[in-house]
């Protein structure tokens, strides 16, 4: 959680706030915070493990979508269930 989210020329789209799980422990998503600033008006957008690949360079993990703001922010808002 934090990851910071990247598009594919490296500009950051936004940050992975939850990790979702299945009964079984393994992932299910990963919801991402799009948009906003210092948490005022993101967007939270629920994403498959398959949307992201990740990357570490010099002991910093980003995360890679293909998808750019416009289409994250196009899904639809990922509400907690509490």
């Amino acid at each position: 959680m934090g990851t910071e989210v990247k598009n594919p020329d490296g500009t950051s789209i936004g940050e992975i706030s939850e990790v979702i799980l299945k009964t079984d422990g393994s992932i299910n998503g990963l919801v991402v915070d799009v948009g906003g600033f210092l948490g005022i008006g993101e967007h939270p957008v629920l994403l498959s493990w398959d949307d992201l690949r990740f990357t570490s360079e010099a002991n910093d993990l980003s995360a890679i979508t293909s998808l750019n703001k416009d289409q994250l922010t196009a899904l639809p808002e990922y509400k907690t269930a509490m």
